[in-house]
Order: C-alpha cells, then sequence, then structure tokens
C-alpha cells in the first residue's frame, strides 16, 4: 500500500548529523532548502517491506517518480531514514540506485527498461 501525506516543513528541525548525510546537495542549496521550504508531501510504501529488496526499490522508485510528476514545483526529495537530500533532477535515480546497489550489494539498473 503506497501512503501520501502533505504538512508543514521545519528545516530547522533537522539535526546537525543528518545534514552532515546531505554530501549529494551542495552546501548553498541545502541551506536555502532547508530554510525557505514550508511545505511537505510524505510518500511511504507501507507493508512493502516483505517485498524483495529490489522489487521494493523498484515500487519506491516509481512511486518517487509518480509524486514528482505530480508536483512539478518539487526543488528537492529528502529522504527522512537515511537523512539524504537530493535536488530534482535527472540523474537522482541514478544516485539511488547506486546506494541500493551498495547496500543490497546486487546490480540495481539505473534506467527503466520501458
Amino acid at each position: 500500500m503506497l501512503n501520501i501525506m502533505t504538512g508543514s516543513f521545519n528545516g530547522s528541525g533537522i539535526d546537525e548529523f543528518k545534514k552532515m548525510q546531505m554530501w549529494d546537495c551542495p552546501e548553498e542549496k541545502k541551506e536555502t532548502i532547508l530554510s525557505e521550504c514550508k511545505y511537505q508531501v510524505i510518500g511511504t510504501d507501507m507493508f512493502a517491506a516483505a517485498f524483495p529488496a529490489l522489487e521494493r526499490a523498484e515500487l519506491d522508485m516509481n512511486f518517487l517518480e509518480a509524486l514528482l510528476e505530480l508536483f512539478p514545483e518539487c526543488d528537492a526529495v529528502y529522504f527522512h531514514n537515511s537523512g539524504k537530500l537530493y535536488l530534482r533532477c535527472r540523474n537522482y535515480r541514478n544516485n539511488i540506485c547506486m546506494v541500493l546497489s551498495q547496500k543490497h550489494e546486487v546490480d540495481y539498473p539505473s534506467s527503466r527498461k520501458d
């Protein structure tokens, strides 16, 4: 089950340790996003933990792409659990796939086949 929630965003609530995990985002952009962002859309993949890692990753990537399509004004994607912040760009999928490949010790393809 995929779930979407909306709400206000307060970047000052992100601690320094999590900010240190945002090395993929340029420092000046990171500070601008965290200080100026007012809203958030939270997407969760409830009950997907039982999926095989690659199947869950593909589900999550497709879900993220759908959310970005619904919210074209979105400037960045923040992953709460890992503390990663990615600017909205064409290579976010490649970056995330690289992390998934390392985490699960598999070769996760960075582009969809469709």
